[in-house]
């Protein structure tokens, strides 16, 4: 079984690597919610050795940070290329209380099909 722990600022590095797999990444909200974990939360998938592999970040939909979350997430538009980046999929979160969204799903390709994503996908 894979393992996962919740992101740490010192993670960013390694976070915003992967996010460049991702067809629209949005650095702004990943560096703002794993420094302050005040608008959402990042989990990460880490090898035995302690390296990230892979992230899950989800933010939370209230009224007091939607206006946040919508700001932070429409800069993504300004960094997508879609000619350079073969997307692997994406996905959209709704959880029982309709209050988180599921904003970006990573893991590194030579860690794929391993149930990574399934794994922080059911623990979030």
């Amino acid at each position: 079984m894979t393992a996962y722990r919740p992101s740490r600022p010192t993670d960013y590095s390694r976070l915003i690597t992967l996010q460049q797999s991702l067809v629209s990444p949005s650095p702004q909200l990943l560096q703002t919610v794993v420094a302050t974990q005040t608008i959402g939360n990042c989990l990460v998938s880490i090898t035995e050795t302690q390296t990230v592999v892979g992230y899950a970040l989800w933010v939370t939909s209230t009224e007091q940070v939607a206006e946040e979350i919508s700001t932070l997430s429409n800069e993504s538009k300004d960094h997508c290329d879609e000619d350079s980046v073969e997307a692997a999929g994406s996905a959209y979160m709704v959880d029982a209380t309709g209050s988180a969204h599921l904003a970006e799903l990573a893991i590194h390709p030579a860690y794929r099909r391993q149930g990574r994503g399934s794994q922080l996908l059911t623990a979030i």
